[in-house]
Order: structure tokens, then C-alpha cells, then sequence
């Protein structure tokens, strides 16, 4: 057996074809042989393939003999594979399509209970017909052109209700006139054994709709041959119905119950707002008392700085910086380290000597100074920085001194 892959383009047409649809996009050719081979003898077989070169889900089978060919078209929507059911009908090429032989006559078509309405559909059929003939461009049949949108919006719905189960004993009718009722329906179907006829409107078309159910499923099925029937001028759609969910009842209370259980659930939230002002109370005590305690400890402290001479005023620009030098050399006590340092020459002495006496002379406050007045308020500690002093003894052994810097 020979298995060959093309695109649909370069499908040629072959006789005693058929063409298999709605297979599954993960299938091979063996698992399509698996299905057929106890039916037929193969011949050929073509996956028809994208640009990709992936699965369609569609094929074309050779048949060598004719009584193959007619069996495998009965079994058409009953093979399964994958949990899917293979459609099979007879392989036509795009370009014998065009021919008027393989066009369908209308009385094919349509119901055989002609109304007047069913006339005029014949006239606008064949004009169109005559139209699409003469055009090249729009080589199309009145076979295509049977799908309607109502057609294409159910194969929607099958898709979309996948996880919902069928009913066995329930149908659904669509495009109901507005003078039909239950009683008509019943005389439709009265050699069906019926339960129960549900009549309902549809508000975004305004078009009525009904459920029917009946006592089994075979009698549901024979109720299924009257799809396409004219009632009022009006053709009805028939299918099967879904089964309906099972949704959970909520717990409600009566109405005469609901002030009783009004009132006690305010009782509840008045008390349980009442304990919580009573904590929030406590926690406001608490926290003015704290505050209260700090406010006392500051005081003190500041009490305590002026007592040692320490600077909490503001500086008035009009006093002179002599007397407040002489008041922060009283306040500091430093511990001095004496390093004794031979110089060979007296001329540099004398000039590191009259460098000092200048700077001395011009005794104005530096920043070193207030940053360790105000360090002293906050942390009472002596600051690693200690500023230049001189004593006495540098006349007499031309030595100066410098602070401890070392802890």
C-alpha cells in the first residue's frame, strides 16, 4: 500500500475518491488504516498537509472497487476514532464543481410542501445560478452557498458546550410563530408520548422557543424527522437539548425571621465597639503619662546644663568674643600631654612664635567650637577634638604642647 502527502493544491481528481473529514490533528496513517481495514481494501491514501506541514484533519482515499466505495459512504458519522467521528463523501475537485452537471435541482432542496413563499425562493435561486455561470471570478454553486449563519452559529455552540451532556428524552424547537401554544404542540406531537411542553421568549430576538419532553429516547429520535417543517409560513428548527445544571440552593431565612436576627446582630456590634473605645482609652492614658514623664526628665537635664555653664542661649551678635573665650577655657578642662621638641635654629622659632601671637590676638569663634557646644547638650561627652593651647613653659624650654588625642 502506497501512502503519499500533498497539499490540496496538487490533489488530483481520480475516480472512485472519497474524501474523510473531522479527523483528529495528532492522528497518523495507521491509526486511519486500524479503522478501515476490516471494511475495505485500501488502495491510497493522502494526509493533506498545511505550509507548515501539519495535519489538516482531512483526507483522500482510493477504493479499487465500486462496492467499497458505496459501503464506506453508509458509514459515514458512525467510524470512530480518537473519541471522533469520520465524515465520508465523495471527493470533488474545486474546478469540476463549476460543471452544471454536478449542480443540484431545487425540488432536491426544498420540502416537497411548496407554499408561495418556497416559489419566490426557487426564482431568486436559479437567477443566482444563471449569474454566478457567466461570472469567472465567482466559479461558486448554490451547494456552498446552503450554510447559513443560523447553521454556522450551532456548530459555535457544540464546540462551546463541550463539558455538557445531552438529554435523553428532551428537545429544543427554534423559530416558533407567536400564535402557536401548548395545545397545538401537543396535537404536532401527538403520537409521541409527551411529559412536559415549556414555552419561552427569546428577548433579543423576540422569537419564541420550546422544550419538550418525552418518555424515551426512541421517541425522541422519531420526534427529531420533523425538522424543517412550515408552520404559519414559518420553518421550525428541532434538535436535542442539553440537560439542565445542578445548582446548589442558597440557605435563606423566611421573612418573618429577619428583624429577630436584625436586632441581635446589633446588639452584638454595640457591644464589641464599646470594649474597643474602652482599650482605646487605656492605650490614650498610657501614652499621656509617658509623655508627661519625658517632659519632667527634659527639664531637669536643662536645669542641669545651666548649672554647669554649658550654652543654651542664642548668641547676641552685639557681645564681645573675647569674654566668651575666656568662659569656655574655664568650662573645659582638658588632660594635656607635654612633647618636648629640640629646634637647632632660633630664627624659626621666632617665626612660629609671632604666627601664634597673631592668631591669639584675633581670637574669633570657629564652627569646631559651637558644633561642640551643642554636642555637649545632647550626649554630656567630651568630644574627641580638643583645640591648640600653649602654656608658659614654651618662653623658657622653647617647647609647646599639644592635646591627648589618644584615648
Amino acid at each position: 500500500m502506497k501512502v503519499n502527502h500533498a497539499t490540496i493544491n496538487n490533489a488530483e481528481v481520480v475516480l472512485n475518491a472519497l474524501f474523510l473529514h473531522n479527523i483528529p490533528y495528532h492522528a497518523n496513517n495507521y491509526d486511519i488504516e486500524y479503522v478501515l481495514k476490516p471494511l475495505i481494501h485500501i488502495k491510497e491514501l493522502i494526509l493533506f498537509l498545511d505550509s507548515n506541514n501539519q495535519f489538516k484533519g482531512c483526507a483522500k482515499l482510493l477504493v479499487e472497487k465500486k462496492e467499497d466505495f458505496q459501503k464506506l459512504l453508509t458509514y459515514s458519522g458512525k467510524l470512530k476514532l480518537f473519541n471522533r467521528f469520520i465524515f465520508i463523501n465523495k471527493f470533488i475537485h474545486k474546478n469540476k464543481i463549476s460543471q452544471p452537471n454536478n449542480e443540484k435541482k431545487t425540488s432536491e432542496i426544498l420540502d416537497k410542501n411548496k407554499n408561495k413563499n418556497n416559489v419566490w425562493f426557487e426564482k431568486k435561486i436559479l437567477n443566482n445560478n444563471k449569474i454566478n455561470k457567466n461570472n469567472k471570478k465567482t466559479q461558486s454553486n448554490f451547494i456552498h452557498q446552503e450554510k447559513t449563519n443560523k447553521i454556522n452559529k450551532n456548530l459555535t455552540n457544540k464546540i462551546r458546550n463541550k463539558n455538557r451532556k445531552i438529554s435523553k428524552n428532551q428537545i429544543v424547537i427554534f423559530n416558533l410563530p407567536n400564535k402557536i401554544n401548548q395545545e397545538f404542540l401537543k396535537k404536532l406531537f401527538k403520537e409521541y408520548k409527551i411529559l412536559e411542553i415549556i414555552i419561552l421568549n427569546n428577548k433579543n430576538n423576540n422569537q419564541k422557543f420550546s422544550f419538550v419532553t418525552f418518555q424515551n429516547e426512541d421517541l425522541r429520535d422519531k420526534a427529531l424527522s420533523l425538522n424543517g417543517i412550515f408552520i404559519y409560513k414559518k420553518k421550525i428548527f428541532i434538535k436535542k437539548a442539553f440537560e439542565k445544571k445542578n445548582f446548589k440552593k442558597k440557605n435563606i431565612t423566611p421573612t418573618n425571621n429577619i428583624n429577630n436576627n436584625f436586632n441581635e446582630i446589633l446588639e452584638k456590634r454595640i457591644i464589641n465597639l464599646e470594649n474597643e473605645i474602652k482599650k482605646l482609652k487605656l492605650i490614650i492614658d498610657n501614652n499621656s503619662n509617658s509623655i508627661i514623664n519625658l517632659n519632667k526628665n527634659s527639664e531637669n537635664k536643662i536645669n542641669k546644663n545651666f548649672e554647669k555653664g554649658v550654652q543654651t542661649q542664642k548668641r547676641n551678635p552685639k557681645t564681645n568674643y573675647k569674654e566668651k573665650n575666656k568662659n569656655k577655657n574655664e568650662n573645659y578642662h582638658y588632660e594635656e600631654k607635654s612633647i618636648e621638641i629640640d629646634i637647632e635654629k632660633e630664627d624659626d622659632v621666632n617665626k612660629s612664635k609671632n604666627k601664634i601671637i597673631n592668631k591669639q590676638k584675633n581670637n574669633k569663634p570657629s564652627l569646631a567650637d559651637f558644633f561642640l557646644s551643642i554636642g555637649q547638650t545632647i550626649t554630656k561627652q567630651k568630644p574627641n577634638f580638643k583645640p591648640f593651647s600653649f602654656t608658659n613653659n614654651f618662653k623658657k624650654n622653647n617647647n609647646f604642647h599639644l592635646p591627648n588625642t589618644q584615648e
